[in-house]
């Protein structure tokens, strides 16, 4: 495995995962993808608006397995910038102070 993938395998698994309201996009903008994660989608879509292309008409994500660290972070971290308008999230959130340091490592690569 190349260092990239190890490292944003290692923030996946770090990242609390919880269940987002249904049919939700509201949290889904233009997103970074690393090199590794664009590699793993097979549909490459140009955005043409605010929305993330990758937002299908019912609201859902076409990408969610692949989707990246930014989107799986969303919620998932104590932090106001990654905040759920709806109170979506873990019962335990990942600290702001560690992930930013996980993201630190994670940009090297987008």
């Amino acid at each position: 495995m190349s260092k990239e993938s190890l490292i944003i395998h290692h923030i996946r698994r770090i990242l609390p995962e919880f269940r987002c309201k249904a049919n939700c996009s509201d949290c889904c903008g233009p997103i970074p993808f690393s090199k590794y994660e664009w590699k793993k989608v097979k549909d490459k879509r140009e955005g043409i608006s605010i929305k993330c292309p990758y937002v299908n008409d019912n609201n859902r994500c076409d990408i969610y397995e692949n989707r990246p660290v930014l989107c799986r972070a969303f919620g998932a971290v104590d932090a106001a910038y990654l905040t759920c308008p709806h109170g979506c999230g873990p019962s335990e959130k990942l600290s702001k102070m560690i992930f930013r340091k996980l993201f630190l490592a994670y940009r090297k690569y987008c």
